[in-house]
């Protein structure tokens, strides 16, 4: 499972960095869109739900842990129907739950970025709290990115330095 989320985080965040380094003063109207898009929100939304169905079960109580999938379902459909900046808010959800799941099994699979990569983890999963919380700055990053270059550079190497981790956990963990 370990090795499927490695590849999907790399995935991810090679799509992310190929976004932000399109970012330019001029296609920016275009680009800034994301952050509202509902589609792409949809499905982050029905991922996160899956994500996070394992870590209802130790806080729901018994007489609503036998409708669980009702819930789930339930709450997905809500937040499709009623949230503005539906993707800044799945992609926050996203990364605190890839993160948290990165973090867990890399001390779990023990690895050649024992340290550094939880590290980074640690920043994409308080950028996803952030993201969640305040759905416009996900925009306003977009904005940054594209009028400063030094954003887009430091974000650039911060998402490199993570899928440079990523694929050093993946090789260590493929080699055991």
């Amino acid at each position: 499972m370990y090795i499927l989320g490695l590849v999907i985080a790399i995935v991810i965040i090679v799509l992310a960095a190929i976004w932000v380094f399109l970012l330019k003063e001029e296609n920016i109207k275009k680009r800034e869109g994301l952050a509202r898009n509902h589609w792409l929100g949809s499905i982050l939304v029905v991922i996160d739900f899956y994500l996070l169905w394992p870590h209802l079960e130790p806080v729901l109580p018994l007489f609503l842990a036998k409708i669980q999938l009702i819930l789930v379902v339930v709450a997905a459909f809500l937040a499709i129907a009623f949230l503005d900046y539906l993707f800044s808010r799945a992609l926050g959800g996203l990364l605190i739950l890839g993160c948290y799941f990165l973090v867990h099994e890399n001390f779990y699979n023990y690895g050649f970025t024992y340290g550094f990569f939880p590290a980074l983890c640690y920043l994409f999963g308080l950028a996803g709290i952030f993201i969640a919380g305040k759905p416009a700055l996900l925009r306003d990053y977009f904005r940054k990115c594209a009028r400063k270059a030094i954003y887009k550079n430091v974000s650039l190497a911060v998402m490199g330095a993570f899928v440079v981790c990523a694929i050093i956990s993946l090789i260590t963990v493929l080699a055991k």
